[in-house]
């Protein structure tokens, strides 16, 4: 029997990889707005191993509630990039608690890349 591991270097290697090839992509938003997401993705990225890593080394924890914790984490990166804070509640994370004047998710929600990219995480 073979088992599968995932590994983060792969997760995010393919994680990447996706982001990249849809923003290069006409049909969602416009050219500069999926430009202003491509540049972001070394962003995206060190949010995920910043996640991966506190949740890995969080205690009082068991294995299957830091995984719906990481889960949480990750669902919010985007947001927390492109400036919208609501959901940002723990301090390693994130310290802002408002939308951020520059926040660009309802944008990328009109045009359709935020659910694009969504299925990513």
């Amino acid at each position: 029997m073979v088992q599968k591991v995932k590994c983060r270097n792969h997760l995010l290697r393919n994680f990447c990889n996706k982001i990249a090839d849809v923003c290069s992509r006409a049909g969602f938003g416009t050219k500069d707005l999926r430009m202003k997401v491509k540049s972001n993705i070394l962003k995206l990225k060190t949010a995920d191993t910043k996640a991966i890593k506190f949740r890995k080394n969080e205690e009082g924890f068991d294995h299957s509630q830091k995984s719906v914790n990481l889960k949480n984490d990750l669902l919010n990166i985007l947001q927390h990039e492109f400036e919208e804070h609501e959901k940002c509640v723990l301090k390693y994370f994130c310290t802002k608690t408002a939308p951020d004047s520059d926040n660009l998710i309802p944008t990328l929600k009109k045009c359709g890349l935020y659910q694009k990219l969504m299925e990513f995480w």
